[in-house]
């Protein structure tokens, strides 16, 4: 939500072709030189992931193994992605694929009701009729409006959360190892940061839930069930739980662990960015981030955010730390997946393209092998890492697959259960907890007033 999620290269100006309902990141597409080519049925594909570079191989297998059906891909960041979006869908002119995810507020199913193609038809012509039991359990379920039982689109792999990133490259420099705990995390952040770097990249800013993310782990760090059950209703929200997350939350400011602008920036991209150019000790993110782990996919992502001549770092995950009394685990679920507008005028090339991905072992090999998802949406599958150029393989590897194995595990999900006004108002307890004197209990009052459960 992936995710994803990224968009490292800036957008272009979009406020004028808003008002048309036609916006596209016109130097973001990819997938050939764009526009109808002859003899060929050209589809657009728009999205919020993968990057343009990876989109590009995306398209590039499609289209080999599709010769008849020509793709046209447009990136948007994750602000530009519902706003562009929405108005396209209630014209004639939208794209022919789309992005779905589980929940949250930049591609949550629950924003595109009105939008939905099913997918049923062509997902049990493609795998036979038990065609949902070949995808990993629990995705087509979070992916299918429960109030019409609609397959609004198929998945396209999984995402876990919940985790952390470091620069072990930096780390070794220091004579450093990843924390294990709240105290010592502090007493890190001080070396690196009398060394010239910033402990954890973090951006607050914005309408994107990544802040949100933080206080979710800061208070699982206190209560590892609290979370889904206060999404759910089951649990209020002026909760003492919540409450010292979001003190946990304030106190990794003021004690030096993540920076004192972070009200100021977004996750993407400024916070990716300063972890990518090198300058970061740690930032949060999730499994969609082992993409960066390969010595090309870096840097490219180092360039993007302004280092002329990248020397890639070895890059590692670290589950979180025990910051408040308990180490909560992973979360995970359905990263997002390909829905077909239901205007389309290729639905047939649109359908073709969604399944071809998602139902195929071909087209799940070249997903798995760009990293960017991580977790296989048909169940029985993984990435080859022999095929992966990772900067430090011997050490990545063992650590990456740790890593999604706790994300398969983990039955806790990630944004299933957020409400658009949930979201909203969890974005807006971030801010204040890091730019007022507003208490907690201050704080947890609007979010109770303002959420709505989503069971």
């Amino acid at each position: 939500m992936r995710s994803n999620t990224r968009g490292i290269i800036a957008t272009a100006a979009v406020a004028g072709l808003l008002a048309l309902g036609l916006v596209g990141c016109g130097d973001k597409g990819a997938g050939g030189s764009g526009g109808d080519v002859e003899g060929k049925t050209t589809i657009n594909w728009w999205g919020f992931a993968p990057d343009v570079t990876v989109g590009e191989a995306y398209v590039a297998a499609f289209e080999a193994a599709n010769p008849d059906i020509h793709v046209v891909y447009k990136n948007f960041e994750n602000t530009d992605y519902a706003p562009a979006l929405r108005p396209a869908l209630q014209s004639d002119q939208g794209p022919d694929i789309y992005e779905i995810s589980a929940g949250g507020n930049v591609a949550g199913i629950q924003l595109w009701t009105d939008y939905f193609h099913d997918l049923t038809p062509a997902a049990e012509a493609a795998l036979g009729a038990d065609w949902k039991d070949k995808f990993a359990p629990g995705y087509i379920d979070q992916l299918t409006w429960p109030e019409t039982g609609v397959l609004s689109a198929l998945p396209l792999g999984g995402v876990g959360a919940q985790m952390f990133w470091y620069n072990k490259t930096m780390l070794d420099d220091l004579g450093l190892e990843p924390p294990e705990d709240y105290a010592e995390w502090v007493e890190q952040c001080k070396t690196i940061s009398d060394a010239g770097h910033t402990c954890m990249a973090m951006g607050a800013g914005g309408d994107m839930t990544f802040g949100t993310e933080l206080l979710r782990t800061t208070t699982s760090s206190v209560d590892t069930g609290y979370w889904v059950r206060a999404l759910k209703g089951e649990a209020s929200w002026e909760d003492p739980v919540f409450y010292e997350g979001i003190d946990i939350l304030r106190s990794m400011i003021e004690d030096g662990i993540i920076q004192s602008d972070a009200i100021g920036v977004q996750q993407y991209p400024e916070a990716n960015n300063t972890f990518m150019a090198g300058q970061a000790a740690y930032v949060q993110m999730g499994t969609w981030y082992t993409q960066y782990g390969g010595r090309e996919a870096q840097i490219v992502a180092a360039k993007a955010a302004g280092i002329s001549d990248p020397d890639p770092f070895v890059m590692m995950p670290m589950m979180t730390p025990n910051l408040g009394g308990e180490k909560p685990g992973m979360v995970a679920e359905v990263e997002w997946g390909f829905a077909v507008n239901p205007k389309s005028k290729n639905i047939e090339a649109a359908e073709k393209f969604a399944t071809w991905f998602t139902t195929t072992q071909e087209g799940q090999e070249v997903i798995l092998k760009h990293l960017d998802i991580g977790l296989p949406a048909l169940a029985g599958m993984g990435p080859n890492w022999d095929e992966i150029d990772l900067v430090d393989p011997d050490v990545q590897v063992p650590a990456y697959k740790d890593m999604y194995a706790a994300a398969a595990e983990t039955s806790e999900t990630r944004q299933l259960h957020l409400s658009q006004e949930t979201a909203n108002a969890l974005v807006v307890a971030v801010q204040e907890a890091l730019a007022t004197k507003n208490t907690p209990e201050e704080i947890a009052a609007k979010v109770q007033a303002a959420a709505v459960p989503r069971p």
